[in-house]
């Protein structure tokens, strides 16, 4: 199993960062909650927060993974489909380029976490200092594409100049919360990330890309510099 996501790098700035995150909420207020290890970090700090201070707040999770930490925590959870709008919406992210495109996925939630995002009227990414860079090397796209059919939809992909590893959980081939797969693309030498997204969407089969853009994100760091 080839694991381009490794999220055990930075545990305690992860921690960390969750704690500045969660000063943000306020009473009332309904959160859109990411997928991936800073966010289950996230959700132990906002319930700390929450039974110290008695808030009343509710969460829509994008992940059945961040949705069953939540649970454990006892927040209120809601559907997106039973609110008007999101007042924040947190994540983290796998890269930074330049402060204004994401890539995201490693968690397998991408699909889910750019919905939230969209409907949220902030967008608040807690990341580390290792994600962000103004660079755009060689590097790894995730893309969730339907199960029916997906060696063609692959081949396509491949044919955009991909170089792809359908993910695995151990053996089996990973089924995402949508009961889709993801394609961890390789690319190199792409200029234009933003034409790579419209492109990908393009192809039969693919359902959304990690590429994340044409969004106002905020970033929480530890020092709260960016």
């Amino acid at each position: 199993m080839v694991n381009f996501f490794d999220k055990s790098k930075n545990l305690e700035d992860k921690k960390m960062i969750a704690k500045i995150g969660a000063a943000h909420l306020k009473d009332g207020m309904t959160i859109g909650l990411g997928s991936g290890t800073t966010m289950a970090y996230f959700v132990e700090a906002v319930a700390e927060r929450i039974k110290d201070e008695k808030l009343n707040v509710q969460f829509i999770p994008a992940s059945k993974f961040i949705e069953k930490i939540a649970y454990d925590y006892k927040l209120k959870l809601v559907s997106i489909d039973q609110i008007n709008e999101i007042d924040f919406a947190f994540d983290g992210a796998d890269r930074i380029i330049n402060k204004k495109i994401l890539i995201k996925g490693g968690g397998g939630s991408l699909f889910r976490e750019k919905i939230i995002l969209l409907s949220a009227k902030n967008c608040l990414i807690l990341a580390d200092e290792s994600k962000f860079t103004d660079i755009i090397e060689d590097f790894i796209v995730p893309v969730e594409i339907v199960p029916f059919g997906f060696t063609k939809t692959v081949r396509a992909i491949e044919e955009m100049g991909g170089y792809c590893f359908v993910r695995k959980n151990k053996e089996k081939i990973l089924v995402t919360d949508n009961q889709n797969y993801i394609v961890d693309v390789k690319f190199s030498n792409v200029n234009d990330l933003v034409q790579l997204h419209k492109k990908l969407k393009l192809i039969n089969g693919v359902v959304e890309t990690g590429i994340f853009y044409n969004l106002e994100f905020k970033f929480i760091t530890s020092s709260e510099k960016k």
